[in-house]
């Protein structure tokens, strides 16, 4: 199933989370201090999209669910070709 194109900072924003979490399972609040951002922010973000199956949280950690990664990696290489 395609995704719609996302615009806008809010669709930013959640791009950068995404792409963090290709690294590791973090912490909302380790999430937050790599943006900059309040953690209670980042958690409403994480929170939506773990119902749309993007990310799912384990041990307090949030991590990518397979659809999640899959999508996280392609944002990643649409900015590396940018």
């Amino acid at each position: 199933m395609k995704k719609q194109k996302r615009t806008g900072p809010r669709s930013k924003l959640m791009d950068a989370i995404l792409v963090l979490l290709l690294a590791r399972p973090l912490k909302a609040s380790e999430i937050a201090t790599n943006l900059g951002l309040e953690t209670k922010y980042v958690s409403s973000y994480l929170s939506y999209w773990r119902k749309k199956g993007l990310v799912e949280l384990n041990l307090g950690r949030w991590k990518l669910t397979e659809e999640g990664k899959a999508y996280a990696e392609e944002i990643a290489k649409k900015i590396l070709n940018e």
